[in-house]
This record gives C-alpha cells, structure tokens and sequence, in this order.
C-alpha cells in the first residue's frame, strides 16, 4: 500500500476496533417487594434463595426473624373494612375501598434504581389494597415496575375473587402484571387437598421470581 492510501485508510483502521467490541451493559438492579401476610411469609420463608439487590416487606406485623436483610413498612386495614358481629370483627362483604399509599413508601420504592418487582396474593385485605394503591400511584422514574399476582381459589370465596379482580382491573395498562390464576393448579394438578393447593401456589410463585427476567 502506498504511503498516501495508508494515510487515508489510517482512521478506518483506529475505529475498527471499537466497532467490533460489543458494549456490555451491566444489569439492572432488582428489587423485591412483599405485600401482605401471604406474600410476607413466603418471602420470609424463601428470600434468600432469590437473587434480589433489596427486599421491602409491607404488613401489620414485623417479622421477629430472617435470614436476610429487609427494609418494613407497618400497613394495617382502616377500621371501615371491618365490622362487629357480636365480639367478633369480621370484613364487610362490600368491595374493598381505594386508599393511598403512606409518603415514606411512596418515596422508597420511587427511589429504588432498576427493577422493582411487587408480589401479592391477592384476595385478602393487606395484599389487595396495598397491590392497587402502588399500582396505581407509583411513578418509577429510576426504572421499571412488575406486578407479579395470584388469583386466589375458587374454595377462597367469591368475595376474595371479586375483590382481585376488581384490582387487577383497576391496575391494568398502568403497569405490568403477571397474573398467576390459582384455580389453574387444580386444573393442573387434580383435586388437591388446601395444604397441598397452596403449597402449589408458593411453588408457582417462586418458580416465576427464579425465571424471570421481566416475569414474561
């Protein structure tokens, strides 16, 4: 090659090498959190086998012992869930009401960077209301949000079903929701005893924290 050719190939051959290297990118963060007492102990339970950069419990009761490092929020139901049959206090057949999420775990989980992944089994009261309120009121502007949900039994009661549906419903096309319809291990499964249903259940909730990535 002539002097003057090489000269003017000189810059093509400098770039060339950092064309070829690929630009790795370093994985986003995830972080997991738990609403409600299901999704509570099945975290408690299982959390250090999963591969979360943070774990936030939400519930009425701290957990007296873990294994891991976990940052709670107290939640208790407002009274008017609930209503008194003789010396029992017992939820109201009504659908649940809509309320909002307390300031300090807006701001923690809306400062989280990467991905933050909610779980909740909904049905019961914590799990349901606490799923629609961060559903609809979250704004993650450090990353991305991921709702991973179950559908409770058919043998729950039609109350329960109503009432997680009616958050799903209200959550959709605001956030991703990954939507595990728990019926569809009796389907799967058989007739299974209530021990061994939601023994399933944990199983299935586990088995889509694993796989991820985006709980596609």
């Amino acid at each position: 090659m002539k002097r003057r050719d090489f000269v003017k190939a000189l810059p093509i051959l400098v770039a060339t090498p950092a064309i070829l290297i690929p630009i790795q990118k370093e994985p986003e963060k995830r972080h997991l959190v738990a609403l409600g007492s299901s999704a509570t102990n099945l975290i408690l339970k299982h959390g250090s086998k999963l591969d979360f950069e943070s774990f936030t419990i939400v519930n009425d009761l701290r957990p007296m012992e873990c294994a891991f490092n976990y940052d709670y929020f107290h939640f208790s139901p407002p009274n008017s869930t609930f209503m008194n049959i003789g010396d029992l206090r017992v939820q109201k057949p009504d659908i649940l009401p809509d309320f909002k999420i307390s300031p300090d775990l807006k701001s923690a989980l809306e400062q989280k960077t990467g991905i933050v992944t909610v779980v909740a089994c909904l049905g019961n009261i914590s799990g349901t209301m606490l799923y629609e309120a961060i559903g609809n009121q979250l704004e993650r502007n450090q990353g991305g949000l991921q709702m991973l949900v179950t559908v409770p039994f058919r043998f729950e009661g039609k109350r329960r079903k109503n009432n997680a549906f009616k958050a799903i419903r209200n959550v959709e096309g605001k956030t991703f929701q990954k939507i595990l319809n728990l019926d569809r291990l009796r389907y799967i499964h058989g007739n299974l005893s209530i021990r061994s249903a939601f023994a399933k259940a944990d199983e299935w909730i586990l088995e889509t924290l694993a796989k991820d990535p985006g709980l596609g």
